[in-house]
């Protein structure tokens, strides 16, 4: 793939980088809030060093749009996790969880949403994008390991799926489906020669396939085919 021309990337890309940075300052705020309320302390230390790295993630990405897509980089590098949420994909995952099932089910289900979209992207012929999502990749790789460790912790303490975990992932789903859908179209990127032809929530659905089987639940295979 040649390189996209720096000076000029679609403006697409930009409410892309837009809606994944409000996303990873929402999962920032909740592993933070989580962090003093986990079922242990080595828990709370592992998620500690999640949120740490979901707010550099955000920092890079409004650093990034700033850079390519605004006029001013002033402040571009400081996000708060009390800064007002302006894109339309995070905002249904905005209110608090409530319980240690919700948390998990979000760190499983929306955190590896947001892994399979920045696995995508960091394949992008535009550098400056590429260049700046190969370090979360690796990251993300690790938070997507310890949130099935911590759905399996629960499965293993009941000698079952807890009711709790199920309900919660059940009423993910539909939400990160919504995600998926208002992240951004991905089409004219796939186009522009910007993102690789590939299907993210294909690929997303395939991964998380074994923890639906765990739960009883599915990832309706209509809304795979010919998703963004």
């Amino acid at each position: 793939m040649t390189t996209v021309d720096v000076a000029a990337p679609p403006q697409a890309l930009g409410d892309l980088i837009l809606g994944l940075r409000d996303s990873k300052q929402v999962l920032a705020g909740e592993t933070t809030r989580w962090a003093v309320r986990a079922p242990s302390l080595e828990t709370g230390i592992m998620l500690a060093a999640q949120a740490q790295d979901e707010l550099g993630h955000a920092q890079v990405l409004t650093a990034l749009h700033a850079h390519e897509f605004a006029d001013s980089e002033e402040g571009a590098e400081r996000v708060g996790l009390g800064d007002p949420l302006n894109h339309p994909a995070a905002l249904p995952f905005e209110p608090h969880t409530q319980s240690w099932p919700d948390m998990v089910a979000l760190l499983c289900l929306w955190d590896g949403a947001l892994t399979v979209m920045l696995e995508a992207l960091a394949a992008s012929s535009f550098a400056p994008l590429r260049n700046s999502i190969g370090k979360m990749c690796e990251e993300e790789a690790k938070h997507w390991f310890f949130a099935h460790g911590a759905a399996a912790d629960l499965m293993a303490r009941e000698g079952q799926v807890p009711e709790a975990l199920r309900e919660a992932c059940k009423a993910m789903l539909p939400r990160v489906r919504h995600w998926f859908g208002a992240i951004g179209d991905l089409a004219p990127l796939r186009r522009d020669g910007v993102v690789p032809d590939a299907v993210p929530m294909a690929r997303y659905a395939s991964r998380l396939g074994p923890l639906l089987e765990d739960m009883k639940l599915t990832w309706p295979a209509s809304d795979v085919a010919g998703a963004q």
